[in-house]
């Protein structure tokens, strides 16, 4: 019997980025090819790009603009009930006609934060220092009436197609005085429901959830178990897509990016819900000289490691960058204590892509090239 010789050579090349290896047989004669190096595998589904901003005036607008060709960049914008009806049945919405009204010029898609309560509408937040309609963080008491100004909302603002249920709701600072999922899974029914019926083309995303380990990430509930938390009590049915905030202090994207959206992602997968995509609506570091502060160049650097990361992760599909620049209108304060309604203060960081006068960081520059 004659036996085949084991290879005898190998031999690599280099064709069109793709590293071949030959295989050669004595016995046969041949070259054989066996293995083809072709890197990360080619994205499917689409993904989108998108920055947190306020939109309050045409330089948010330009800013974007500059990022990349229009229709191309997304805003996540809040749209706060306390400014939308400061008392009850008064609807005001002049600024945010403006806001909706600039998005669309410059083509510029918005997704909505329908966000927080007022002292008026939330009974924990009767001490609280400010007018019935001062800004709280506390829930309100009757769900049905935060559904209503959802209604009111979506209604006025068809062209807005993505619209996302509260921020951060498994946080002390955004839902107070502690995180609560079964009530958040009553306020994310009835406003699905209220959505739907004013829009049924919109799509309703679970408010962006803090990932509640690492650096930085205190009197949150994790992530995950929030996430479980929603399934359990019967909130499968009323979002379209998971919101998270992949945030870890100042710690680089490559040593924990992946794992922190895979452990949100594993949740939907046990309860039967991978038809749904993560959108990550924020992410960011920030630069300056306080603790978990980078320089703007590793700002720009991380900016465009996790872009590649999130985008080599098929299950998500849109990433918004905090912030697209840094708002002059943010002070210094004290942090009031958790039981306190009011609104989160603290001491601003630098989180933008543009500094205040508008100009641009390195971070910029990465964002654009990411688009390409």
């Amino acid at each position: 019997m004659k036996r085949f010789v084991p290879v005898i050579e190998f031999q690599a090349y280099l064709s069109n980025k793709c590293v071949c290896i030959l295989l050669a047989f004595a016995a046969l004669g041949a070259f054989v090819f066996v293995g083809c190096d072709t890197g990360p595998p080619q994205r499917q589904s689409p993904f989108y790009w998108g920055t947190n901003a306020v939109l309050y005036d045409a330089q948010d607008v330009n800013l974007i603009g500059s990022l990349g060709n229009p229709g191309k960049v997304g805003a996540r914008v809040t749209f706060y009930w306390s400014d939308v009806e400061p008392t009850p049945g008064n609807w005001q919405f002049t600024v945010y006609d403006g806001l909706v009204k600039r998005a669309a010029s410059g083509q510029i898609p918005v997704l909505g934060i329908l966000a927080y309560a007022m002292k008026r509408v939330a009974s924990a937040a009767a001490s609280m220092q400010g007018t019935p309609w001062a800004l709280s963080f506390c829930p309100p008491d009757d769900v049905e009436d935060f559904a209503t100004f959802a209604a009111k909302v979506v209604a006025r603002y068809p062209a807005v197609l993505y619209w996302e249920i509260w921020n951060e709701p498994n946080t002390v600072n955004f839902w107070r005085p502690s995180p609560d999922p079964v009530r958040y899974v009553e306020l994310l029914k009835r406003s699905y429901a209220a959505i739907k019926a004013a829009n049924p083309m919109a799509v309703v995303v679970l408010g962006g959830l803090s990932p509640g380990t690492g650096s930085g990430q205190v009197n949150t509930m994790n992530a995950a178990s929030f996430l479980e938390a929603v399934y359990q009590n019967g909130g499968k049915n009323y979002f379209d897509a998971v919101g998270f905030h992949p945030y870890n202090g100042g710690v680089s994207p490559d040593s924990y990016l992946a794992d922190y959206v895979n452990s949100v992602h594993n949740v939907m997968k046990q309860y039967g819900d991978v038809n749904k995509e993560i959108w990550v609506t924020e992410i960011g570091w920030f630069v300056g000289t306080q603790a978990d502060a980078l320089s703007e160049t590793d700002q720009a650097d991380y900016l465009s490691r996790a872009f590649t990361i999130l985008h080599n992760l098929e299950f998500v599909e849109r990433v918004y960058w905090y912030n697209l620049r840094d708002y002059g209108n943010q002070a210094p304060v004290n942090q009031p204590p958790p039981s306190v309604c009011g609104p989160i203060a603290g001491t601003p960081v630098d989180y933008g892509l543009f500094r205040v006068d508008g100009s641009s960081r390195p971070a910029a520059d990465a964002f654009k090239k990411s688009l390409q």
